[in-house]
């Protein structure tokens, strides 16, 4: 019996380890997405860049740290034509699973400018 156990612990704590990881880089991704939706709607309301930035810097801080490497984050916002588009790009906190590593994570968000709604005959 001791002989099964010390063949089968070994496994199925690889077995853990790899659904522990997969959890992780998948709330680390959820986290990313909601940063950058966050961050699109900012910036299409209020057109001011290093608000929307600072604004997803500040969701990232509150819990995303246990999830994220720190100083892995870059967030990009920007316009193009009516919309406004907001790129977040972050390095999970555990970056191997075996021998595999993990990527980084880039998620996209875009929203269309409040100014599109405000003054439509300057987007014609």
């Amino acid at each position: 019996m001791i002989v099964e156990f010390a063949l089968a612990l070994p496994i199925f704590l690889l077995f853990v380890y790899g659904l522990i990881t997969l959890f992780l880089w998948g709330t680390a991704a959820i986290f990313a997405q909601d940063v950058a939706d966050e961050t699109a709607r900012k910036y299409a309301v209020t057109m001011d860049k290093s608000s929307a930035v600072n604004l997803g810097e500040t969701q990232l801080g509150r819990w995303a740290y246990l999830f994220i490497a720190p100083g892995s984050t870059i967030i990009d916002a920007d316009a193009n034509g009516k919309r406004a588009i907001a790129t977040v790009t972050v390095k999970p906190r555990i970056q191997r699973l075996y021998f595999y590593k993990l990527d980084t994570i880039t998620k996209e968000s875009s929203c269309v400018l409040e100014d599109v709604w405000r003054n439509p005959q300057n987007y014609d």
